[in-house]
């Protein structure tokens, strides 16, 4: 029998036709037929493996044959994405929308702990940076640690939140207590660290409208807070910021009640607590602002005005409290004195209108130098005051010395505005030879004065210096004594052969703690000026010793 003829299809193929695939996520069973729509879904935005609707009706687990596939294909697709960003710029997604509020959470900062104010740290903290009472905040953080959500508003929680920032910058734990120092081989990790939680403060201060709305807390934070933002804002964003925050202290010292302060401990306090925020700007202000030419907000009107407010430290009934006060407003009229002092620098030879002039002011000059030379004879008359009490001796030391080393960098900046001033009179004489030489013969003569000065102040200075080696006075400096060690190690470098006093203050920068010191840049001009006068080997003799450390390695 022949063999019976093939069936034919009407398409023919010379391959064999392939048998439907069973779609990702369908049940391996033949008897039911049903549609993966997996690739139909939006990828879900918390992480979670997807699921097909088949799946999730019948409880069983999808299983995503071809996610390896996918995931090549989205990463070429965002590889193609991030090549026309580049040229064209970012779109904005929804969660970057307008109307989108940024999430925060505060992961980064450690909890203060109430032991924090009984610590050394705060203490040291606290004489150079005197802008919050600690009896007065103290009291209301303890309050808040036991369930008393009024004693401390956000703006209160953030404050408190700046105080573990400039711990960690000095490698310091929430409870006030030192960290393992390793020397300069722990700032890099201890500013990143630092920089992780000013970001995450700084988020809080933009999300709770900190710097719209004016309160005590606020501005006290926000003050403690400048220093700490280098890394993170620039020089435009520092500046809107820090003049925000003294129009705040202005706006509140001069139109809010003093009862506003609500301290919960009488009127005396809360006058405190607004004597000790308008002081602290307004030394600041001066010795920062003032002292470099800056801009300023508040004048000495300002002072005078905002002075008649508070009670006369002589004539209250004597209470802990008016004793507190008297106290406190003798420790502070020897900086707003110096601040003064600054004022008129910027007003002579910093300022902007006084480096337009060509003549120079020599009776307001002399008025400068006195004052300065009072000022550091008044804080030598502040051991006399004893402690009262309430700061220990070494605070006082510390408040003292710091000081007068600041007294040293206002004779340093004087002289080197005067050297400035020389130079441009130079160069005027030189394009315009008839001009008057004898603005450029008085500049000189007060140039030459000015030097004869700071030589004769580097001699104490470097005592001072001596006596504070391996001690926590240059350990715990927050710039207040900082910069008159430059100086001091700048001029014996660059102008005497004292090397020894030279290395000796650079030791002394070595010693410090705080990660936002900025030593190696420090160091590196004092090595320039000594390579400068005196060739390398006499710059390998400047080097650290052993136990000290190098600072231009990374």
């Amino acid at each position: 029998m022949p063999p019976s003829p093939t069936r034919k299809s009407s398409h023919s193929s010379p391959y064999a036709k392939p048998q439907p695939r069973r779609p990702t996520g369908q049940p391996k069973s033949s008897r039911q037929q049903v549609r993966c729509d997996l690739k139909d879904l939006s990828f879900p935005t918390n992480g979670q493996q997807p699921q097909c609707s088949n799946c999730r009706e019948r409880h069983l687990k999808c299983i995503d044959e071809f996610a390896e596939v996918k995931a090549v294909k989205l990463l070429r697709r965002g590889r193609r994405l991030q090549q026309v960003e580049a040229v064209y710029g970012k779109t904005m997604d929804e969660e970057s929308g307008l109307f989108n509020m940024p999430s925060v959470t505060p992961d980064a900062i450690p909890k203060l702990r109430p032991e924090f104010f009984s610590s050394d740290f705060f203490r040291r903290l606290h004489i150079q940076h005197p802008i919050v009472d600690p009896s007065e905040f103290g009291a209301r953080f303890f309050e808040f640690t036991k369930g008393n959500c009024n004693a401390l508003p956000i703006a209160g929680q953030i404050l408190a939140m700046v105080f573990v920032a400039w711990a960690v910058s000095f490698g310091v734990s929430e409870y006030g207590i030192e960290e393992p120092h390793s020397g300069c081989a722990d700032l890099p990790a201890r500013r990143a660290r630092t920089n992780d939680i000013v970001r995450q403060i700084l988020q809080l201060i933009d999300l709770h409208s900190i710097l719209r709305r004016p309160s005590w807390d606020g501005v006290r934070a926000l003050m403690l807070l400048i220093p700490l933002t280098h890394d993170l804002q620039g020089p435009m964003e520092r500046l809107v910021t820090y003049e925000t925050i003294v129009s705040q202290v202005f706006t509140l010292c001069s139109l809010a009640s003093v009862s506003s302060v609500g301290s919960g401990q009488g009127q005396d306090v809360d006058n405190l607590v607004r004597a000790r925020i308008f002081w602290y700007a307004h030394i600041v202000e001066g010795v920062t602002s003032g002292l470099r030419g800056g801009r300023l907000l508040l004048s000495d009107d300002d002072l005078a005005a905002f002075t008649k407010t508070l009670p006369d430290p002589d004539g209250s009934i004597m209470t802990r409290t008016s004793t507190s006060y008297k106290f406190i407003f003798r420790y502070a009229s020897v900086p707003l004195q110096l601040a003064t002092a600054c004022r008129k620098i910027h007003a002579i030879l910093t300022g902007p209108k006084a480096r337009l002039q060509d003549t120079l002011d020599e009776d307001s000059l002399q008025e400068v130098w006195r004052v300065l030379i009072k000022s550091w004879d008044d804080f030598d008359a502040l051991r006399d005051l004893g402690v009262v009490g309430m700061v220990q001796q070494e605070d006082t030391e510390r408040y003292i010395q710091g000081w007068q080393m600041f007294i040293f960098e206002c004779y340093n900046v004087i002289r080197e505005a005067l050297r400035q001033r020389t130079i441009v009179h130079a160069n005027k004489q030189q394009k315009d030879v008839g001009s008057n030489t004898m603005t450029q013969d008085v500049t000189a003569r007060w140039l030459k004065i000015a030097d004869a000065k700071c030589h004769e102040m580097v001699v104490p200075i470097v005592e001072m210096i001596r006596r504070n080696m391996d001690t926590p006075f240059l350990e715990y400096d927050t710039t207040l004594a900082r910069d008159g060690c430059f100086f001091a190690a700048f001029l014996l470098a660059s102008e005497t052969d004292n090397y020894e006093d030279a290395r000796l203050c650079l030791r002394a920068l070595h010693q410090m703690r705080w990660a936002y010191s900025k030593l190696e840049e420090r160091e590196k001009t004092v090595l320039a000026a000594l390579q400068s006068r005196s060739g390398k080997s006499k710059r390998r003799r400047l080097q650290p010793s052993p136990s000290g450390c190098d600072l231009r390695q990374p």
